[in-house]
């Protein structure tokens, strides 16, 4: 029999108002048995940003010797920490940095430095990193030029190498983003090449993540809901977010007659819980539209974090008080356009600028600055064709072309596009709750249940020593509020486990 043990609450440590840190759940688990740990927290530690790079960085292998220079895609993370401000400047650390070419053979740099930003007239940055670079040699990079080219905290730099060698030195040009892990859809299905069955196999709709994993199949969300998943009637999915407590808000991309809920309309948004969390016509009440309110679709979404709900719809509609709203336009739940098209790509150039390119997927960071998919692609005059399923930035670049998006599945399919039809970001920027509440029972076999409850949109499990020296990840970033810890490593020798929220 299960032995249920009593609730403990952890709160974390206080911390700069800057920075986002990980939620603290502390338990102690031995092999021999399961008893409640003696409360109390760690020493106090720095919270960090984890950086992904993006697809536009590259390395350079350049020389002295008269050859051409020899560009290569760039790939890798690092790690970004406050350390200190003044009314001037902000300094950085940079750590656990690994970088490394997609080439054969493979040139890599890791290594750490640090970083520092401000100015009294304009906004620069200055930038040293200490590394060890292919073949094992020593390599200091700084940037010449200083100028911030991106809205922080998007980061894009161009670096080079201090006394390289004379016939290979490097360069490294790096555009990377806070992101543990962008979790997405696609609107066509695909085969992985690298999944084993039965999860070979990936439909429009399951929520998949940029690490090549599947987070949610979408047959589970359409059963939720009170639907059959599979066959021809089945709906697929369109607008998905992840809010606070690890609820999935979702919509359907056509009519549906459920068993538990009735008839569901492509606005409703709809919950992993089997409710209807709002209808589409209310969702749009507020934009000034003719009283009955219409129901205009829902597809992309994202619930901030006042609980204010940002949408496009697939329906274009005249509003008594706004005009014209259209598909590319990004509304607002509290009766306002949040983004119209024309401001969503007024970086980018298309040939045929008065065309409504509709919008499929969107995050909006905290800075302002938005991330977006559209729903129809178009070709622009300086970065060629940009298709519906790339990721893509007010800012007016490419955050991601969508074949490296899903490049992990290894996809059979010959398509040049799956489309892109929701997104979310796991990301340190928006900081995590405040507190959460933990319970664990120990299973028949020895397994170990969790569950929780919090205000987290997604978590992940950890494991430190008790020396809180360091630590791995047991879970997978997942969202809901419950995982189970194998009895194998339940059953390993006492050790902590943290419940990291973001």
């Amino acid at each position: 029999m299960n032995a249920l043990l009593p609730p403990w609450i952890f709160r974390p440590a206080p911390r700069h108002p800057r920075w986002p840190a990980a939620l603290l759940l502390v338990l102690l688990t031995a092999g021999t048995g399961l008893t409640p740990a003696q409360a109390h927290e760690p020493p106090p530690v720095r919270q960090v940003w984890h950086y992904r790079l993006l697809d536009d960085s590259v390395l350079v292998d350049d020389c002295h010797c008269g050859r051409p220079a020899i560009p290569y895609l760039l790939r890798g993370e690092f790690d970004l920490a406050l350390v200190g401000e003044n009314p001037i400047e902000t300094q950085y650390r940079i750590f656990n940095l690994d970088l490394r070419t997609d080439s054969d053979p493979v040139h890599w740099v890791r290594g750490e430095g640090e970083v520092r930003v401000g100015g009294e007239v304009a906004l620069r940055q200055q930038w040293t990193l200490d590394t060890t670079a292919t073949g094992e040699r020593k390599a200091r990079f700084t940037n010449p030029e200083g100028q911030l080219t991106r809205l922080w905290p998007m980061i894009a730099v161009d670096l080079l190498e201090q006394d390289g060698p004379i016939l290979s030195f490097y360069h490294l040009e790096i555009r990377a983003a806070p992101f543990h892990e962008l979790w997405f859809s696609t609107m066509a299905g695909m085969t992985s090449g690298v999944s084993e069955p039965p999860f070979a196999r990936y439909s429009g709709g399951d929520v998949l993540t940029s690490d090549g994993r599947l987070v949610r199949d979408s047959g589970s969300l359409l059963a939720a809901v009170g639907l059959e998943p599979g066959g021809a009637l089945a709906p697929g999915l369109d607008a998905l977010d992840i809010v606070p407590g690890g609820e999935l808000w979702f919509s359907l991309d056509a009519k549906a007659s459920s068993k538990t809920l009735g008839t569901i309309s492509p606005g409703d948004l709809l919950s992993d819980q089997g409710k209807i969390v709002r209808r589409g016509s209310e969702l749009v009440r507020g934009l000034g539209f003719m009283p009955p309110a219409p129901d205009l679709g829902l597809d992309a979404l994202q619930v901030l974090e006042g609980g204010e709900i940002l949408f496009s719809t697939t329906e274009g509609a005249f509003s008594e008080s706004l005009g014209l709203i259209r598909h590319g336009d990004l509304l607002s739940d509290r009766g306002r356009i949040h983004a119209t098209q024309e401001q969503l790509l007024a970086r980018f150039h298309p040939e045929e600028p008065g065309t409504d390119y509709g919008l499929d997927a969107v995050h909006v960071w905290p800075s302002g600055e938005i991330w977006f998919s559209v729903a129809e692609g178009f070709r622009d005059k300086e970065l060629g064709y940009v298709l519906d399923g790339d990721l893509i930035s007010d800012q007016g670049y490419v955050i991601s072309r969508n074949l490296n998006l899903v490049g992990r599945f290894s996809p059979l399919e010959d398509l040049a596009d799956f489309g892109l039809d929701a997104l979310f970001v796991v990301t340190d920027v928006t900081g995590p709750p405040e507190g959460a509440l933990l319970t664990l029972a120990r299973g028949a076999g020895g397994e170990l249940d969790l569950h929780w409850a919090g205000k987290g949109r997604v978590s992940r499990v950890e494991s430190i020593d008790p020396s809180w020296s360091g630590s791995a990840p047991l879970s997978p970033i997942l969202p809901g509020s419950s995982w189970v810890v194998p009895a194998e490593s339940a059953a390993g020798p006492a050790a902590f486990l943290r419940l990291r929220q973001w």
